[in-house]
């Protein structure tokens, strides 16, 4: 392939023909033009026609024998070689066959093998994937008579688990892999869009009603439930709400007519409670009932409970023992919480960080409540009719939370949120969850918060603070070592890889050394050569760090270059050192393109120092950090002059 092709006008004269020698492909991000060789390739010529084929299903050419191909020139390369890395393993294990000749079985084996290491182990979910993505639109262009050759026998539903749950010993071993993450049972991707489904909920407006509804309630002007929704003949508030509506007054002769005495105040009172619900748009018709009300806030507190356990990492343990005047605020503005939990610490309490939005969740459900006090717990279900009762007396109440039912709040609510899903989520989400899984996919989120592999929406909630301490009180002895590990390891990986695949968003030393790495070796090889390749350049890296300045990835045999390094004792004081100073300019970054803001943010803030000061000697060390931001945001093609 070379860059900076001419490529031909397709109005002028027609561009991947099937008999062509020469395809030319659009880069999708950036414009440019490439050509393929197909005589230069390390292609069996017998096996280019179905190549060419399956590109163009894959890539979505029209029905014509021709027309424009756009995607990413590498992804291209990758397919290519998949493809031609099958129709070899087909041609050893069913000699001159077409793959049409083909049975379930014979496929089985050819997915097999190529599937399977040379050290035994099973290549990654998202490797086979591309594999078996190979049988299914072979068999679709096939049928409808697209291509020359492809699957002609019936597909098994569940591809995975007919090709490959005999590899595994049993049902567990094969889910953990069929997740496609290091995360117990469940993804991340799909933990992204669950997570990001909860927060959807927590900002709904019917919340806002809630709020108000209960706020209300805690007061002294509170009104029985029995009033307000069907108790018999008690029931009140439609009449109430019918007579406002048709601007009547509400006189006592409504209660008389209902044998219900109250006072002029109880009558006033719920008259104001009335307009609450008018407020939000409730009519007599559409009064919502107390189950009604009941499974809202059911909803509400599920959604709370899961955004506090994956934007918090702490255990159901500790979040059983919580009471809602657990929370404090340091002098940064940043939020913590003590809890009371046994695992660690020798049973001592100690004091955990927790996102801002996490406690936003906390306090939500801490305000659903018909009880006002500090020392309960806010996940007890105190919406319910019967504490109502117990809102202004001296009786008992429940102060903390049983962890099992913690457990079956978080299961039912992935459970009612998984029915809710398109089939192509339920395809690979997990049929259920539990909270560990939860906390080990927060090492996931919280690496991934600046790289734009989770929702703005999500970010929001770990970048509401710059200062890399406090990113290391996240994940601080709330994770155990193996955990966070391997979150680290697996990003590492996944970053190498898409760096291989020509992703163009990363930056920074660690970013051109990964680009030299593959632009040496990166060849038409097998997948499993590829796998070992981007595997062998990850091991160079054994630990991620995420702060505002870009990641920092140190590299094993570069360490004493850290700007970080602590004269003394040479050791790479990552976390307590981090700043721009240091970071910018150093080996060890990678930066990516989201990262640009934080940068653009820092340069002018130093920027805006310098033309307000008249001493030189003051500003010195900001003309450093402009010219470091400067050069760093260079690389992405950005300058601080077009947003200063």
């Amino acid at each position: 392939m070379k860059n900076k092709i001419n490529i031909p006008t397709e109005n002028v004269s027609p561009i991947n023909l099937l008999d062509d020698d020469i395809w030319y492909v659009t880069d999708a991000i950036d414009g440019s033009v490439v050509e393929i060789n197909w005589i230069n390739l390390s292609v069996r010529k017998e096996f280019i026609p179905f190549i060419k084929y399956f590109i163009r299903g894959l890539y979505k050419v029209s029905d014509e024998n021709c027309g424009a191909i756009y995607c990413r020139p590498k992804s291209l390369k990758d397919s290519i070689n998949i493809v031609n890395n099958f129709l070899n393993t087909t041609n050893n294990i069913a000699p001159e066959k077409f793959v049409s000749d083909l049975n379930i079985e014979q496929l089985k084996k050819i997915v097999l093998g190529i599937a399977i290491k040379e050290d035994g182990s099973l290549l990654s979910k998202s490797s086979t994937n591309r594999i078996l993505q190979i049988l299914t639109l072979s068999s679709e262009l096939y049928k409808k008579g697209k291509s020359v050759d492809g699957v002609s026998c019936n597909l098994p539903m569940d591809l995975n688990r007919y090709f490959f749950r005999d590899f595994f010993e049993d049902e567990k071993q094969y889910k953990k892999w069929i997740s496609g993450g290091s995360f117990d049972l469940i993804s991340v991707q799909t933990a992204m869009i669950f997570l990001s489904d909860m927060l959807v909920i927590l900002e709904r407006p019917m919340n806002s009603f809630l709020i108000e509804y209960f706020k209300f309630q805690r007061s002294e002007k509170c009104i029985h439930p029995k009033y307000i929704f069907h108790y018999k003949e008690r029931f009140l508030m439609p009449e109430i709400l019918r007579r406002l509506e048709d601007d009547k007054l509400v006189t006592a002769s409504v209660l008389r007519y209902r044998r219900i005495s109250l006072n002029t105040n109880e009558i006033s009172n719920l008259i104001e409670l009335a307009k609450i619900f008018i407020k939000y748009g409730f009519t007599a018709k559409t009064l919502p009932t107390v189950t009604k009300l009941n499974d809202e806030c059911y909803k509400t507190y599920g959604a709370a409970l899961v955004v506090t356990t994956m934007l918090s990492g702490a255990r159901i343990s500790e979040l059983s023992t919580i009471k809602i005047s657990s929370f404090q605020v340091d002098e940064m503005g940043n939020n913590y919480f003590q809890s009371d939990i046994k695992k660690t610490h020798d049973g001592m309490p100690v004091k955990r960080s927790i996102s801002g939005e996490a406690k936003k969740a906390i306090e939500l459900c801490a305000n659903l409540s018909y009880i006002d006090d500090k020392n309960l717990s806010p996940f007890a279900s105190t919406f319910r009719g019967g504490s109502f009762l117990n809102s202004h007396s001296t009786s008992s109440k429940r102060k903390v939370i049983g962890e099992s039912q913690l457990r079956a709040k978080i299961k039912n609510t992935y459970r009612v949120w998984l029915n809710t899903q398109p089939d192509i989520v339920k395809s690979y989400a997990p049929s259920k969850v539990i909270p560990h899984t939860l906390r080990h996919v927060f090492a996931a989120v919280a690496l991934r918060r600046f790289d734009g592999r989770v929702s703005d929406q999500i970010r929001r909630h770990f970048v509401h603070t710059y200062s890399s301490r406090f990113t290391h009180a996240y994940t601080n002895e709330k994770l155990e070592e193996d955990f966070q590990v391997a979150a680290e390891k697996e990003y590492i990986q996944e970053i190498v890889s898409d760096i291989a695949h020509g992703n163009e968003d990363f930056y920074g030393p660690v970013a051109l050394r990964i680009k030299k790495k593959i632009s040496k070796t990166h060849k038409f090889g097998t997948l499993d050569e590829i796998a070992k390749e981007i595997e062998k350049i990850s091991d160079e890296y054994e630990t991620i760090v995420p702060h505002e300045f870009g990641f920092c990835v140190p590299n094993k045999k570069e360490l004493a270059k850290a700007q970080c390094k602590d004269p003394e004792t040479g050791e790479a004081r990552i976390w307590e050192e981090s700043n721009t100073k240091n970071c910018t300019k150093c080996v060890h970054r990678l930066t990516h393109i989201s990262q640009a803001e934080s940068l653009i943010r820092i340069a002018i803030s130093h920027q805006e120092f310098i033309n307000q000061s008249v001493l030189v000697a003051t500003t010195r060390k900001s003309k450093d950090i402009v010219k470091q931001c400067e050069a760093a945001l260079n690389e992405m093609g950005k300058r601080v002059e077009d947003y200063y």
